[in-house]
């Protein structure tokens, strides 16, 4: 069943305490005589009612409980899906252009399948990436990060030496560039994350520095380099080239909506960075495409928010 946003919005009418995570909620009502005969034409509504098939599978999205949704995007195209369940049921919807598809589903395994095309399905990573920082540490750190890959893709061109190092302007002024492809503008765009300053910034580059993520570089005293291990993943992420984000809703047990999300970065089969962000604080972790590709396929389920049904 596929259905614009217009029918979804006519469709909407048709139901009441509709679920705040639905995507049948808070849609512009249209008066549209086009809408109703498109509707008719495709045999969702008969006689001015609902389908038997298309109320069964609409009837849980109304209703959704919770809600995942997977957004990609690289070089060659967009893939956003959607699953909403209630009690033991799940509705997949995918965006084709524009236009909804709805279709129910046991299990995701094939809903995703083409997920491996993008991430593919490697157990091998380039390098070791994992901690958990609070914001100040992890701004700095991604900056440092993206300090090193662009240095690093000058070694590759020829036109530096294979020595990094760095002090604390460096730093700051990379991250005031807001390059598009620098991992900290991630934070700083998805989740509105600042530069951290003066004491806060002294705090969070010292905190790098003791827990072994800077260390004093060997050939540049009163500078600082990357531990090895970060050294490593930046060598080998110079150019992103898949973007995908992850966002789930749900109830908790006093009826709040809740929210969970996560991003992943791709730059190669190999060369898959994973952010997930808490309240306070955000791990991010190296990922292979065969944990990613279990990861999701969780996280999509709608399992871990707690709901109300």
């Amino acid at each position: 069943m596929k259905l614009t946003m217009k029918e979804l919005a006519y469709i909407s009418r048709m139901y009441e305490g509709i679920s705040e995570i639905s995507l049948l909620a808070n849609l512009e009502k249209i008066e549209d005589g086009s809408t109703l005969f498109s509707l008719m034409e495709k045999e969702v509504l008969v006689s001015d009612e609902l389908s038997e098939e298309a109320k069964d599978i609409l009837d849980v999205v109304a209703s959704a409980s919770d809600c995942a949704r997977m957004f990609i995007q690289d070089r060659f195209c967009i893939v956003e899906k959607y699953i909403y369940r209630f009690k033991d049921r799940l509705i997949l919807v995918e965006n084709d252009e524009g236009e909804m598809v709805f279709s129910e589903i046991e299990t995701l395994s094939e809903s995703l399948e083409e997920l491996s095309e993008l991430i593919g399905t490697s157990h091998l990573k380039s390098a070791d990436v994992e901690g958990v920082f609070n914001y100040n540490e992890l701004v700095i750190l991604l900056g440092c990060i993206d300090y090193a890959r662009g240095y690093y893709h000058k070694v590759y061109l020829g036109e530096a030496e294979s020595l990094l190092h760095f002090d604390e302007k460096a730093i700051l002024d990379r991250l005031k560039l807001c390059r598009e492809t620098d991992l900290s503008q991630l934070l700083t765009r998805n989740y509105g994350l600042k530069i951290p300053t003066d004491k806060a910034w002294t705090k969070a580059w010292n905190k790098l520095g003791e827990r072994g993520c800077l260390t004093v570089a060997p050939e540049a005293p009163g500078k600082m380099t990357l531990e090895e291990t970060y050294r490593l993943f930046a060598k080998g992420f110079l150019i992103p080239e898949t973007l995908m984000t992850l966002e789930k809703l749900g109830y908790n047990n006093a009826g709040e909506i809740v929210t969970a999300t996560s991003l992943c970065v791709s730059a190669g089969l190999k060369d898959l960075l994973f952010l997930s962000m808490g309240s306070d604080d955000g791990e991010i972790a190296s990922v292979s495409g065969a944990d990613l590709q279990r990861f999701v396929e969780n996280f999509m389920s709608c399992n871990v928010i707690n709901s109300k049904e």
